[in-house]
């Protein structure tokens, strides 16, 4: 009768005490034992906490490499090549136009190269962009994504973080293949943005750009909240 009044309070703790999940921390291959520790000690602290934990990283350079161009603008470079250049129509020349225009502003990082990609891109439908983002990476960034940084995203989802990317390139031109190659919501890959009206992409830009100081703004504007951890290649992150 001992034994089976015991095995009815131990049964009852049991049902009574809260479930906590095991979070378990992954080593990190290519990264030091130094790094993986430090890692793994921030990620237990987390652990208790009653908060939204949100990281976030950049994009070009920092999940995946951006040598010897800018995902965003091979694909502006392939698209136009394949439907705008060698013709003579309004649309034709006015994309070539501003293309032109990059590329003798030169500076990728600077706003106004920034805006003059979505300004390539007013007019068409964002499913339309996203698979011109998407075709240029199967053909060729798939294999250019960092593997430590995949290791480190997928830890921190194991820690109950939600992981944004932040990236100064158009957001639909981006949300398709970052969302299917890291496992995130495409509602999580962030970029600039701009006013769709009947269907297709405007040239009214959605401030805060992301790019410098804009890129930090928009972490309050959209995301909403404090990061516990953010990453990036370049000075404009």
């Amino acid at each position: 009768k001992k034994n089976l009044t015991s095995s009815i309070i131990l049964v009852m703790m049991l049902l009574i005490t809260p479930c906590v999940s095991a979070q378990t921390y992954r080593q990190i291959k290519g990264w030091s034992k130094e790094v993986n520790d430090r890692l793994e000690d921030f990620l237990n602290s987390t652990i208790t906490m009653k908060i939204r934990k949100v990281a976030v990283f950049d994009g070009d350079g920092t999940v995946m490499g951006q040598v010897p161009h800018y995902l965003a603008d091979e694909a502006l470079y392939r698209y136009a090549d394949k439907y705008y250049k060698g013709k003579n129509d309004k649309v034709s020349k006015e994309k070539m136009a501003i293309l032109n225009r990059m590329v003798k502003d030169g500076n990728n990082v600077g706003k106004a190269y920034v805006e003059d990609r979505v300004h390539f891109l007013a007019g068409m439908t964002p499913a339309e962009i996203m698979d011109m983002g998407y075709e240029c990476y199967l053909d060729s960034y798939q294999g250019k994504f960092y593997p430590e940084m995949k290791q480190l995203i997928a830890n921190l989802k194991e820690y109950g973080f939600e992981v944004w990317i932040l990236t100064a390139s158009p957001e639909f031109l981006y949300q398709k293949f970052l969302a299917e190659e890291l496992g995130l919501p495409d509602t999580q890959i962030l970029g600039v943005k701009s006013v769709v009206a009947n269907g297709r992409l405007t040239d009214e830009i959605i401030m805060p750009i992301p790019q410098d100081d804009g890129k930090a703004n928009v972490i309050p504007t959209f995301i909403k909240a404090r990061p516990l951890i953010v990453g990036g290649n370049s000075r404009g992150d």
